[in-house]
């Protein structure tokens, strides 16, 4: 059976960490969730490794400042080119519904929501409202 979504991944790097943009229109199958040749970044020996690493960089207070000051309109304006760029081709609209995940501080979700995504939230390990909520897609 067709689901009624089709998912457009797209990874941007920032901060050398994977965002990774799950959008949401309404037309087809969505690509499987998981392969058997899945592997963890290199660099770290477990899963868990990583998630710590990230916490720790996420947690850390003068990244945080950083993040929600000096980098905070940059990386948006970069987002949001790029969205636009996805709306020019037909990729994105604005009844789009977009789940941003591994989001940080926001800045993502706020570019789609400048563009008129508004329908747009971030998950992330470190909650950051009202952008990012509490999330990890590995719970179940």
């Amino acid at each position: 059976m067709k689901s009624k979504y089709l998912m457009i991944l797209v990874t941007f790097f920032s901060l050398s960490i994977p965002c990774l943009f799950l959008l949401l229109t309404t037309t087809a199958s969505p690509p499987p969730f998981s392969t058997p040749d899945l592997r963890i970044r290199p660099g770290y020996t477990s899963y868990e490794s990583y998630i710590q690493r990230q916490l720790n960089k996420t947690l850390n207070p003068k990244l945080r400042k950083i993040w929600t000051t000096r980098d905070w309109d940059r990386k948006i304006q970069v987002f949001a080119a790029i969205f636009d760029d996805l709306k020019r081709r037909g990729l994105l609209s604005n009844s789009s519904r977009a789940l941003c995940v591994g989001a940080r501080m926001g800045q993502e979700v706020e570019a789609l929501r400048r563009v008129g995504v508004s329908d747009s939230v971030g998950v992330d390990l470190v909650p950051s409202p009202p952008l990012v909520v509490r999330g990890d897609f590995e719970e179940r």
